[in-house]
């Protein structure tokens, strides 16, 4: 008997093995000999039929650019690799992924045969995705506004990348029968990419699209793809802000829409008193969506308030709040659900909110979120407050999933207040089902685990994850600074009444805040400099008005905070001499 038929894993049958490898993970490139298919093929002359009769295993297609060589000898290398890949398919859908080199728009020209030769299936795509690679941020001025701009280092590349797959002759009939999903990182207005589009509308199948816009957007006609949007069911909308794509809404039929996700890909920073009136006098018109049951929305946005009193979404189930802080209008968000009828909403995601813990608290009080069974909490700052909230009952009494995910920031996780939920709401008899954690941790990987477990109430399923995170209880220091500096720095203060009113709401929270600067003293001069120190208790002692300043003193304690750390700053750092040795 051979060594080979001995391995236990050889001697499953031909199909369930298959199925294993169908579901093993298919990243990076086409080309890459690592790449799953490959690499099971290489393991024995078994694993190697299988893999060849496993069509499904090949109709990953991508084709990343920034792993391939532009010279000319490779190209034939490439052809066949792909060619391989193509034919061992078979007839099957085939999900095409391309990603561009960044900064070479002269590569393009060496890898058309490639391009040619996946349109050549273009009748098997079942999705299409152009990826643009990493992002940038530059400043630029627009009038007396100054705004922070997200450019994609390969966008002009996956522009023209588009383009020169899709510039053809006008007698070739292209035709998707079988694509369903549609992912550009870019989408600006261009003769060829709305002719790919416009091909994209005779898609029987197409019914989820993702457009990020590195470029800017305008208000003017056309500037979103044409396609049929009564088929859409998702929509994901990344680069613009909220208000415009308002015409688009009420201009198409979205009778079929089910999930609409919004993501800002440019932060505007707007000067002192310049912002609220002219953008808010923009003319709107009524949306209603009857199918929307999940929305995301950036909070940040500064058409948020105009854009919620606006949208009618009878029936939303999973509501999204993204980017958020003591600058966003929550009542925006209560008002549209109030405008709304009379939406059960089961999931409530909360993903880098900072400083709105007790504001929060107000939104989970409303009877469209009181029934929720599914909580989310992804990045931003909570002290504490709000998981006694829910462990008492007075929030979320029917809650049975709650996800934890890196929330603040580089600040310690608040588990002895996570750990009173879960044993408060397990005696009631109103328990958890399950707690999934994603944790940035200092401590070691087993003291974590440990401190965990604590956590786990009898009928309680509970994941732990754990990610990276450099530094100790410095971090944590410079964590509460960028929250402090970001409130109170001047560029930030959009709507000084929606501030007001926020900063005196959640004053608790800054006086905990306050609370962990007070009781560390392990700063250099140098790093006081680095992180800002002093300018950020500057600004709080500054400020022309503090909330609620005779009941938690937040002025007088960043005046004293300042003086000390002005005199620590002023003394030169000792040296610690080594023992001398007899």
């Amino acid at each position: 008997m051979s060594s080979q038929s001995q391995i236990p894993i050889t001697r499953l049958p031909v199909e369930i093995l298959s199925l294993i490898f169908i579901e093993c993970p298919h990243i990076d490139s086409t080309f890459k000999a690592q790449t799953t298919p490959w690499t099971l093929g290489r393991v024995c002359r078994a694993w190697r039929a299988v893999a060849l009769g496993t069509p499904e295993l090949w109709r990953i297609i991508h084709l990343n650019l920034q792993e391939l060589s532009n010279k000319g000898a490779y190209s034939q290398v490439y052809a066949s690799i792909l060619s391989a890949a193509l034919e061992r398919s078979a007839e099957g859908p085939l999900d095409i992924h391309i990603t561009p080199r960044c900064n070479s728009i002269e590569s393009l020209v060496d890898y058309r045969p490639l391009f040619e030769m996946v349109l050549d299936h273009c009748e098997r795509w079942h999705s299409f995705i152009l990826s643009a690679g990493r992002s940038r941020w530059v400043k630029r001025e627009v009038g007396s506004h100054v705004v922070l701009h997200e450019v994609w280092t390969s966008h002009i590349d996956a522009t023209r990348l588009d383009l020169s797959i899709l510039r053809l002759n006008k007698d070739r009939k292209l035709s998707f029968p079988l694509l369903e999903e549609v992912k550009l990182d870019e989408a600006e207005k261009c003769r060829n990419t709305q002719r790919f589009f416009r091909r994209l509308r005779s898609a029987p199948l197409l019914t989820r699209a993702t457009l990020s816009q590195s470029g800017d957007f305008s208000l003017t006609a056309g500037v979103f793809p044409q396609l049929k949007w009564g088929r859409i069911t998702h929509l994901e909308l990344t680069g613009c802000s909220v208000h415009e794509i308002m015409p688009l809404l009420g201009s198409a039929s979205f009778s079929r829409l089910e999930t609409l996700l919004l993501q800002l890909g440019l932060f505007y920073c707007w000067p002192n008193d310049v912002f609220p009136r002219h953008l808010n006098a923009l003319p709107m018109m009524a949306v209603v969506l009857p199918k929307l049951r999940r929305l995301r929305i950036p909070l940040k946005d500064p058409y948020l308030s105009v854009v919620c009193a606006n949208l009618k979404l009878p029936i939303l189930r999973e509501l999204e709040l993204v980017m958020g802080g003591c600058q966003s209008d929550m009542n925006a968000v209560i008002r549209m659900i109030d405008g709304s009828g009379s939406p059960n909403i089961k999931t409530i995601v909360l993903a880098h909110v900072s400083m709105m813990e007790y504001t929060i608290k107000r939104l989970l009080h409303h009877p469209a979120v009181a029934n929720a069974t599914r909580l989310e909490l992804l990045e931003g700052f909570y002290a504490g407050y709000l998981f006694d909230s829910i462990a008492s009952g007075e929030l979320l009494p029917k809650l049975k999933d709650l996800r934890i995910g890196c929330i603040n920031g580089p600040l310690s996780l608040p588990l002895n207040a996570m750990k009173r939920l879960i044993e408060t709401r397990a005696r009631k008899g109103s328990g958890i089902r399950s707690l999934s954690i994603t944790m940035a941790h200092r401590k070691s990987r087993v003291q974590w685990a440990e401190e965990s477990r604590t956590l786990v109430a009898p009928d309680c399923m509970l994941s732990v994850d754990f990610v990276h995170c450099e530094g100790g209880e410095a971090n944590v220091v410079v964590g509460v600074i960028g929250i402090i500096h970001l409130l109170f720095r001047q560029d930030t203060m959009l709507d000084k009444s929606i501030i007001a009113t926020n900063l005196e709401e959640n004053m608790p929270t800054l006086d905990f805040l306050f609370t962990m600067l007070e009781s560390y003293d392990g700063f250099t001069a140098k790093n006081m400099k680095k992180h800002k120190l002093h300018e950020t208790v500057r600004l709080c002692a500054d400020a022309p008005v503090m909330p609620r300043e005779a009941e938690f003193h937040i002025k007088e304690r960043a005046k004293n905070l300042y003086e000390r750390w002005e005199r620590a700053s002023l003394l030169p750092r000792r040296r610690v001499m080594p023992p001398r040795h007899s």
